[in-house]
This record gives C-alpha cells, sequence and structure tokens, in this order.
C-alpha cells in the first residue's frame, strides 16, 4: 500500500477517534496490523483496507461528521456478523461501539496476489497466530448482499488484539440475497460460523 493510501489510512483513523467510534487502544492495533512484516505483501497487493465496526444502532451514526470526512473505508453494523456475536448475552455483551476486525481487501487475482493470499496460514502459524479460512472451490463467501471468493481470517496471539480479514478476489453482487457466512470466532472458541439468524 503506497504511502499516499497510509496517510488516507491515517485520515480515516483520526476521524473515527474524534467521533469515539474507536478507542486509542484500538487505535494501536490498527497501526500494529499495518506494520506487521507478514502482512506487507497483501497490504501491496490490497485495494483497499477496513475496519468494521460494531454500533449500538446504526441510525444514531453521526452521518454529517462521516460524510464531510470524505471517503472513510469503515463498515458498521449492528446486527450479527460474527459467530461471536451469537454468543452474546446481556451479562457478556461488550459495550459498543468497537472494532470487530481490520480488513485488507485483495481484490486482483494475479499470480502476485494469489501468492501473497496462500502464504498467510503459514506465515501466521510461525507467529504463533490461529487461523480460520473461508470459501474457494466454488464456493464464494457471502457477507451483506455481495460475495468474495475465498477469505483468510487471522488472529494475532496478543491480549485483546482482533482478528484480520484477508479477503481474496472481486466484490461481486450476491445475486440480491443477503448474505450467511459470519467472520468465525477463533479456533479455540470451536463456535461455527453459522449462517445469520433471521
Amino acid at each position: 500500500m503506497d504511502r499516499f493510501r497510509l496517510a488516507e489510512a491515517r485520515r480515516t483513523l483520526d476521524v473515527l477517534a474524534s467521533l469515539r467510534l474507536v478507542s486509542p487502544c484500538e487505535l494501536v492495533m490498527v497501526d500494529a496490523t499495518l506494520a506487521t512484516r507478514m502482512l506487507s505483501t497483501c497490504l501491496d497487493c490490497a485495494e483497499t483496507i477496513h475496519l468494521h465496526v460494531k454500533l449500538d444502532d446504526t441510525d444514531r451514526l453521526p452521518c454529517g461528521a462521516l460524510e464531510t470526512a470524505g471517503d472513510i473505508n469503515t463498515i458498521f453494523s449492528h446486527i450479527p456478523v460474527s459467530a461471536d456475536d451469537l454468543r452474546e448475552c446481556e451479562s457478556s455483551r461488550r459495550p459498543r461501539p468497537f472494532l470487530d476486525h481490520i480488513g485488507i481487501d485483495v481484490r486482483a487475482l494475479d499470480a502476485h496476489s494469489r501468492a501473497a493470499f496462500d502464504a498467510l496460514p503459514a506465515a501466521a502459524a510461525a507467529l504463533g497466530w490461529a487461523h480460520q479460512a473461508q470459501g474457494a472451490a466454488g464456493r464464494p463467501v457471502r457477507c451483506c448482499h455481495v460475495e468474495v471468493d475465498e477469505k483468510h481470517w487471522l488472529f494475532p496471539d496478543a491480549k485483546g488484539a482482533r482478528p484480520i480479514e484477508v479477503a481474496l478476489g472481486p466484490l461481486r453482487s450476491g445475486s440480491g440475497a443477503a448474505g450467511c457466512d459470519l467472520r468465525p470466532s477463533h479456533p479455540a472458541l470451536a463456535v461455527p460460523g453459522a449462517c445469520c439468524p433471521a
């Protein structure tokens, strides 16, 4: 990812922090992710990076402030988007807003991008990170009315670290159907990434 795009990402983070949609601790996590050497090739191949922030109510977003800030690659949701969400109950519900995950969007399907994507599971294992795969072999990953070919979910081995999503393939319309491939939980939690509840 070139310097201009990293500067753009910094502006995005500053706006989100000023609106209290991400915490100072989460900003440090995002910076650490963008500086992770094992992700550098995927970041170089990425068309965009995004943050997924969970809220209590998306209708209460400060839309005017977000629009004034320009292009902010952030997804906001209040519905279940992860297997972790299905496990929440009143006593275990995390206070909102919080950063659910950091996404790296590799849209090109050239050999260089494919090799960078395919190298992630072994690289994660070498760092002691957990990994979950989604998609591949003709089964795209569907979410939010769109789909991509496949995803690697990486779970850094650090307290409070957020999952990292690396998506491969062009973003396509999901044929009008809402997606149902939830973000998987850390493999140690053994919660399947089932379809979203109705």
